[in-house]
């Protein structure tokens, strides 16, 4: 990948659009097929389903 290939990548990667498209993905890849999303929010792993259920799984303290 040449140089001004990279920076239009990185360019896309602080976009909206992929912002966008990556959500979109995420979606199709988790809720689509019935299953939650985890992410972090805080110190805590979240179990979040397509109804809007969030479960907090566990709370992540630094250093452990």
């Amino acid at each position: 990948m040449d140089f001004e290939d990279n920076k239009n990548f990185v360019d896309y990667l602080k976009s909206d659009q992929f912002a966008k498209d990556f959500r979109e993905q995420v979606e199709k890849d988790t809720w689509e097929q019935g299953l939650p999303m985890y992410y972090m929010e805080g110190n805590w792993i979240i179990e979040h389903w397509k109804d809007g259920r969030k479960n907090k799984i566990k709370e992540v303290k630094h250093g452990t």
